[in-house]
């Protein structure tokens, strides 16, 4: 069942944990954001923003679909949390930091190319992509975690070509090149 709404809009609600000082140090800073719940919703927004400014940096990598696909193959199953799991009155310490996150996938890649033949297998070779995705800022990395996510969980996965999954998540360019 859905949870109440007001105005046709679903209504989200989750524990704040150690977000609460990041939130109360935003609250009432401008007309519009009086509450938690209120900066939230703007911070969630602008998050989504920057993740598709990550994308265009994937992109500008110029990836190839073999390329991409090794990626998606390598991190299939992987978790990448932020924070730890944490009981539901406590906070959560943070467990992935933006400097290691390059390391973490670095290390998908070349376990999946030494266990699986994932550079054999998608005809490419792992190290280079691995020094190619070290060109990424955090943003990027991110952005490239949150879209083969989005990939291993997207309705057209056993319907779609591998090509417009990519472009579906936005690790290809569409049509228009955006």
């Amino acid at each position: 069942m859905a949870p109440a709404s007001r105005g046709g809009t679903p209504q989200l609600s989750f524990r704040v944990g150690t977000l609460a000082p990041h939130l109360d140090a935003r609250v009432g800073t401008t007309p519009t954001e009086q509450t938690r719940a209120q900066v939230a919703q703007r911070d969630l927004g602008r998050y989504y923003e920057l993740l598709q400014a990550g994308l265009r940096e994937v992109r500008r990598l110029g990836l190839t679909e073999a390329q991409i696909s090794a990626v998606c193959d390598a991190l299939n199953g992987t978790l990448v949390l932020w924070h730890a799991p944490a009981g539901p009155d406590q906070g959560a310490e943070p467990r992935m930091t933006a400097e290691s996150l390059h390391g973490v996938i670095a290390l998908e890649l070349a376990d999946a190319d030494q266990l699986a033949g994932l550079g054999q297998k998608w005809g490419i070779n792992v190290r280079t992509l691995i020094d190619r995705l070290g060109e990424l800022s955090p943003l990027g990395l991110w952005a490239l975690v949150d879209a083969v996510e989005r990939w291993w969980h997207h309705p057209g996965l056993n319907t779609l070509s591998s090509r417009d999954l990519h472009v579906a998540v936005g690790l290809l360019p569409g049509e228009g090149g955006a």
